[in-house]
């Protein structure tokens, strides 16, 4: 970053007093000196405020950096008038130990060791059982069917199932991940499109 100021402090220093050479931008022959009390200095003294504000940001980012103080400005005002609109330089400030959970996610994510679920434990699916749509909530999953929770109609070993139950709290199917969006679904507004699409084709 090519700055138009420097600090400096004169040989005949007494206390409190203070300098601010001005430069061109190209050129590092100072075109004035202006000592702390003269009228121009509090003008002057505000564009290093903000030069030196600018190194700072370029610290963080690099020196290659593009980023500037307006484009902060700019993400903070977009970021409080529209809360949920996306930008490019959205970001928070992470402890160490939230940044070290990120980069441990990060190391699976890339090591093809994390898996991301459709569905959590608690959300509800919907059926389509004898003409009609119903609703159950998911109890647990398990990687290749579970004993524990119901008896295996078919043996699937190699996939993510998930275990539903009815309102009295009784676990009375399941199903695999690969069946959402095909036998189970994620929304009723889904699984009454599929029905009506599986009773057109009756007809």
């Amino acid at each position: 970053m090519e700055r138009l100021t420097e600090r400096y402090v004169p040989n005949n220093e007494k206390k409190g007093i203070a300098g601010i050479k001005v430069f061109e931008s190209e050129n590092k022959t100072p075109l004035v000196k202006v000592l702390s009390g003269e009228y121009l200095y509090p003008a002057i003294e505000k564009l290093a405020d903000y030069e030196e504000l600018e190194e700072r940001l370029h610290k963080i980012f690099g020196e290659e950096s593009t980023f500037s103080l307006a484009d902060v400005i700019d993400a903070l005002e977009m970021k409080l008038s529209e809360p949920d609109k996306k930008h490019p330089v959205n970001a928070r400030i992470l402890t160490y130990e939230e940044a070290n959970k990120w980069q441990e996610y990060k190391d699976l994510e890339e090591q093809g060791l994390l898996v991301r679920l459709p569905c959590k434990v608690g959300d509800m699916l919907w059926y389509n059982i004898l003409g009609y749509t119903e609703s159950y909530e998911i109890k647990a999953f398990s990687y290749g069917y579970c004993d524990g929770y119901i008896e295996a109609g078919e043996e699937i070993r190699d996939e993510i199932i998930f275990y539903c139950e009815n309102h009295t709290g009784s676990i009375i199917g399941s199903f695999p991940v690969s069946g959402i969006g095909k036998t189970v679904f994620l929304t009723r507004e889904e699984a009454e499109k599929k029905l009506e699409e599986i009773q057109n084709d009756k007809t």
